[in-house]
């Protein structure tokens, strides 16, 4: 039947679960706004509720404890939890602060940016060990602008070479290139002492977690992710099918999981539509996480657009704004506690096919903070080949690489990025003394008609130049 006017779907509130994305496809175009019930928030979230604890303990400290028989089976492994609304963290080494790696067989000094595939560094002794579930810990390396993340292949004690299973993307240096990388250990189980910590033991297919003071495992709401994405507005670009004119309005999603963004790392992954940027099988991408999917996902939509919604506690990128996007809107919505970044939008390059070009898009007065908890190069903002967007009124804060990024051209090549206002937006506490080379506002390549003007930016701090 014809629709003759807009239609609303109202969403009472609740909590709604979900195993796989919402999908919506060029034939659920129509004027229709799926919006929360007056006075109520619906929840779309990807999680699994943990209720079977008993109470033990490990490595000293008193501990919740479930067996899940899926993780045992190698059906389930997943690698944030969510306690009472918050995300847990995982235990790392050091607590506080860096190693540096001692030194990089094959690699001198100085190294500049240039190519990686270095797998193998050696660590000062005891800096890490033969550890229990050794290859599930993860050595994150933060050098550049970039963070880079491998799971340990082996160790040898003898040499204390640490070897790892994702290759690098760029050499192993730090600062200009005068030093070597620093760098933590992710998901170390033996190190798991703190309180709000938790741990998934894959060889046991057991699930520990150590409380905080005023936490009871029997009302307190745990949550395990299942999925990577959560929403999915997908067109035919090559078809000239688009979906059209849907409008999401005053939803919260929710609870989901992060992995690498290829299949070796997550059979999941397949599921997930992803844009031309790869990183393949290296542990980071060239710059800004460009490669990681967002939760909510758009590509081939056109006049579509959220208004007023919620974005937290996920493994990626709050919002992807794909390919062949025209007109669509980010307005009004809250974005935090990101495993990457908050709005990602770019479309085909000054060199691919008309249909494929993003742009005309309007993300404004929306809050985004406390990002890149995992993939620490992550951007609050990062709109490559895209145009005639408007960026405005956005607070952005509390990240560890830069606030809003516009062009994806280095020199003085053809741009797709050109007339984009990005004006009055409040960006500050970015960097933290982690990463370098970032900015509150960071360019690239040519834009005619871009224009950058009454921003407000401070505190942003680098880890050795250029903030």
């Amino acid at each position: 039947a014809s629709i003759s006017g807009s239609i609303t779907v109202w969403i009472r509130g609740g909590r709604y679960s979900i195993t796989q994305p919402l999908v919506f496809g060029p034939e659920d175009s129509a004027p229709v706004t799926y919006a929360a019930y007056p006075g109520e928030i619906p929840t779309l979230h990807g999680g699994k509720r943990i209720t079977n604890w008993t109470v033990g303990e490990i490595n000293g400290c008193q501990a919740w404890i479930a067996d899940l028989p899926e993780v045992a089976a190698g059906q389930w492994y997943f690698r944030q939890l969510f306690v009472n609304g918050r995300s847990a963290t995982r235990p790392r080494l050091p607590r506080q602060g860096l190693y540096r790696m001692q030194e990089v067989p094959g690699m001198a000094l100085p190294a500049g940016w240039g190519s990686g595939g270095y797998t193998q560094f050696v660590c000062a002794p005891g800096d890490v060990r033969s550890f229990q579930n050794l290859t599930d810990v993860e050595v994150v390396y933060v050098h550049f602008w970039i963070e880079e993340r491998s799971p340990i292949a082996s160790f040898d004690e003898s040499s204390c070479t640490v070897t790892m299973e994702r290759p690098s993307q760029a050499p192993l240096a730090g600062s200009h290139g005068e030093q070597l990388a620093d760098y933590y250990l992710d998901n170390v189980k033996e190190a798991l002492s703190e309180p709000g910590e938790w741990y998934l033991d894959r060889s046991e297919g057991r699930l520990y977690y150590l409380p905080l003071p005023d936490e009871d495992p029997e009302t307190t709401e745990v949550y395990a992710p299942r999925v990577l994405q959560l929403l999915q507005i997908v067109g035919e670009p090559e078809q000239n099918r688009f979906v059209e004119h849907l409008r999401f309005e005053g939803l919260v999603f929710e609870y989901t999981d992060w992995c690498h963004p290829d299949e070796a790392d997550s059979q999941q992954f397949r599921k997930c539509p992803v844009g031309r940027f790869s990183r393949g099988h290296l542990a980071s991408a060239p710059q800004a996480a460009v490669d990681i999917p967002g939760v909510v996902y758009l590509e081939g939509a056109r006049y579509c657009g959220l208004a007023d919604c919620t974005v937290r506690n996920v493994g990626w990128y709050g919002i992807e704004i794909a390919d062949g996007c025209l007109g669509v809107q980010v307005v009004g919505c809250e974005l935090s506690s990101l495993g990457a970044g908050g709005i990602k939008i770019s479309g085909a390059d000054a060199h691919g096919p008309d249909h494929r070009l993003t742009g005309y898009c309007r993300l404004t007065d929306n809050h985004i903070h406390d990002g890149g908890l995992v993939f620490h190069s992550a951007v609050g903002v990062l709109a490559m080949h895209s145009f005639g967007n408007l960026i405005a009124h956005n607070h952005v804060h509390d990240l560890f690489y830069t606030g809003i990024s516009c062009g994806w051209v280095w020199g003085y090549g053809p741009n797709v990025s050109r007339d984009n206002i990005i004006e009055k937006n409040h960006i500050h506490d970015l960097g933290k003394g982690l990463l370098s080379d970032m900015g509150g506002i960071y360019t690239l390549g040519v834009q005619p008609g871009t224009v950058l003007r009454g921003n407000l930016i401070h505190d942003i701090n680098k880890a050795h130049y250029g903030a």
